[in-house]
């Protein structure tokens, strides 16, 4: 349960994106941000239960697996506070089934919205991230490039807490293409720091 006290963990200011933020994860991640005095930019496929009771928040309509939607709310939030300092990308996948019962549009349509959302979103992110920070504080960034996701859980009988292959697939690539870019980032920023102190 998170604390209604603001912890000062030194993010007063700094301007969060946060995906899927009208309910569950991204939501409870987007208040406590709030909390700590972060500028908001939040959103899900309806602005409808976007409405948060403080801070300076942004609010935009974005299904979160069509690239035209992220690149205009990046936009969007550039154009109001101007940069972005901590991403928090986070959507939910389509229900659980049976492998046979699976058809081509759903892969695609899970992939879209759980994977590739994740590298559109952190292509139009970082490259603002990379050019603003400062080379003493370059080691930092990888602490401020947060990749959250949720699983489904199905409910149905005989499918409670099971997870379905193509979620399995979806969770695979994700947390591989996460690892992979957070360890590369990392290493470049690092990389960079020790040239600039020679």
């Amino acid at each position: 349960m998170i604390s209604s006290r603001a912890l000062e963990f030194g993010l007063k200011g700094r301007v969060a994106m946060v995906a899927a933020a009208s309910k569950g994860l991204g939501r409870a991640t987007a208040e406590a941000l709030a909390r700590e005095g972060c500028r908001l930019s939040v959103c899900s496929r309806s602005i409808e239960n976007l409405r948060f009771d403080k801070g300076d928040v942004l609010a935009v309509a974005c299904d979160v697996s069509k690239a035209g939607d992220l690149e205009r709310w990046y936009n969007e939030t550039v154009g109001r506070f101007g940069q972005v300092d901590i991403l928090v990308t986070n959507t939910g996948g389509p229900p659980a089934a049976k492998f046979a019962q699976l058809t081509e549009e759903q892969w695609r349509s899970g992939i879209d919205s759980t994977l590739m959302n994740v590298v559109r979103l952190s292509r139009l992110v970082l490259p603002g991230m990379q050019q603003r920070v400062s080379e003493a504080r370059r080691a930092e960034l990888a602490e401020a490039f947060v990749t959250a996701r949720t699983e489904h859980l199905g409910d149905r009988p005989g499918q409670a807490k099971r997870e379905d292959l193509e979620q399995q697939a979806r969770n695979a690539g994700l947390s591989g293409t996460s690892s992979s870019t957070n360890e590369e980032i990392k290493q470049d920023l690092l990389e960079h720091a020790e040239q600039s102190s020679e």
